[in-house]
C-alpha cells in the first residue's frame, strides 16, 4: 500500500516536475526565453503535451513573440516501434513564427541558438516525424512606413523519415511537404527531399506560390518602392537541387494583369506621377500582351555557400516572354541532383 501511495503521489506530481524542467530548459536560450503554462502527461501512449508555449526575445526591443504554439504533442511513434525502431513524433498545433527586420536591437531571427539542442533536452528520442497544423510564419518590418507584415497562414507541414532508418522506410531520403495560404488569398506548396545525415547538403526542392493578388502587397510596395498597385496577380516558382556542395536552380517570378497607377482623390506630385508612370511603362514594354503577363526566369548555380546569379538569362527570359513565348506558370521539372555534379570544384 505504501508503494502504491508513493506511485500515485509521483504520478500526480509528475506534470509539475516536467513543467519546471521544461521552463528551466527554455530559460537557458541565448537572447531568448521560453515559458510553458501547463503540461499533460500520457504514460500509456508514452507522450506529454505542452500547452501555450511562448518564446520571446530578451535582448533589445521585442514587438511580437518569436514563437507561439497553443499545443505541442511529443510522443513515441508507435508505427515505427512496431517495426523495431524507438523514435519520436512531434505535432504542433496553432503556432506562429515571427521574424522581424530592423535595427540591431529590434531584429528577431532566432539569435545564436542551435534550436535542436533544447528540443533534444525536452525530448530524448530521435524525431522521425514532425507535423505542423494550422501554422503561421510572418516577416515583419516595423522600421518601414507603413509597417510590413508578409505572412503565410493555414500552414500544414509534414516531415517524414528524419531518422534516416532502413527499418522505417525503403529509402534513406527524408521528405518535407508543406501547403498553405500566402497572405489572405494566395496559395503555396513546397516539397523537399534531402539526406539529413549527408556531410554536405543533398536535396531536391520545388516550391510555388500562385494566385496572390498584388494589392495584398501594397504596404510592401509603398514602403520599399514608393508606388501603388491597383490590380494584378503575383506568382513565384522555384526549383533547386544540391549535391556535394554544388547547387543549381532557378526562380521564376510572374505577374499577370498588372496595373500600377492607382486612382486617388488627390493628384500625386510630378515626381511621384513620373515614377509610377515609368514603372507601368516598363511593365508594358516587357509584357506578353496576348497573356497580359510579365515574367522572367532567374537561374543560379555554383557552390552552395556562394551561388552565382546569371544576369543575362534574366534579361533574355524577360524579352523572350514579351516578344517570343509565354513563360508558363508552373514548375519546369528541369532541375535534379545530377545537374549539380558539374558545379563541384
Amino acid at each position: 500500500m505504501i508503494l502504491l501511495g508513493i506511485l500515485v503521489a509521483f504520478r500526480l506530481a509528475l506534470p509539475y516536475i516536467v513543467l519546471k524542467y521544461v521552463n528551466n530548459t527554455l530559460s537557458e536560450l541565448n537572447g531568448y526565453k521560453g515559458h510553458v503554462e501547463n503540461i499533460d502527461i500520457h504514460l500509456i501512449r508514452g507522450a506529454y503535451t505542452i500547452h501555450h508555449l511562448n518564446i520571446e526575445k530578451t535582448e533589445g526591443k521585442s514587438y511580437v513573440p518569436f514563437f507561439l504554439a497553443k499545443k505541442t504533442d511529443l510522443s513515441i511513434q508507435w508505427k515505427a516501434l512496431f517495426k523495431g525502431a524507438l523514435v519520436g513524433e512531434v505535432i504542433i498545433y496553432n503556432s506562429a513564427l515571427n521574424f522581424v527586420n530592423g535595427s540591431k536591437g529590434t531584429s528577431q531571427n532566432g539569435g545564436n541558438n542551435d534550436w535542436r539542442e533544447p528540443v533534444k533536452k525536452l525530448f530524448p528520442l530521435k524525431i522521425n516525424r514532425f507535423e505542423v497544423l494550422n501554422g503561421e510564419i510572418h516577416y515583419r518590418d516595423y522600421s518601414a512606413s507603413p509597417d510590413i507584415n508578409l505572412y503565410l497562414q493555414s500552414v500544414h507541414t509534414v516531415a517524414n523519415n528524419l531518422t534516416n532508418s532502413e527499418k522505417l522506410s525503403k529509402t534513406l531520403v527524408a521528405n518535407i511537404t508543406a501547403t498553405g495560404k500566402v497572405m489572405k488569398t494566395g496559395h503555396f506548396s513546397f516539397t523537399l527531399e534531402f539526406d539529413p545525415y549527408a556531410d554536405s547538403p543533398y536535396f531536391n526542392m520545388d516550391a510555388k506560390m500562385e494566385k496572390l493578388p498584388a494589392t495584398e502587397l501594397n504596404d510592401f510596395f509603398k514602403a520599399y518602392g514608393n508606388f501603388d498597385v491597383q490590380e494584378g496577380t503575383v506568382g513565384l516558382y522555384i526549383e533547386a537541387a544540391g549535391k556535394d556542395g554544388g547547387i543549381k536552380g532557378y526562380v521564376k517570378p510572374l505577374i499577370e494583369n498588372l496595373n500600377v497607377l492607382k486612382p486617388k482623390e488627390e493628384k500625386p506630385g510630378p515626381l511621384r506621377f513620373l515614377y509610377e508612370a515609368a514603372i507601368e511603362g516598363l511593365a508594358e514594354i516587357f509584357k506578353n500582351h496576348p497573356k497580359d503577363r510579365v515574367a522572367t526566369k532567374v537561374p543560379f548555380s555554383g557552390q552552395l555557400k556562394n551561388p552565382d546569379i546569371q544576369i543575362w538569362p534574366v534579361i533574355s527570359n524577360l524579352i523572350s516572354n514579351a516578344f517570343i513565348e509565354v513563360l508558363l506558370p508552373n514548375i519546369d521539372n528541369t532541375i535534379n541532383m545530377k545537374d549539380t555534379e558539374k558545379q563541384k570544384k
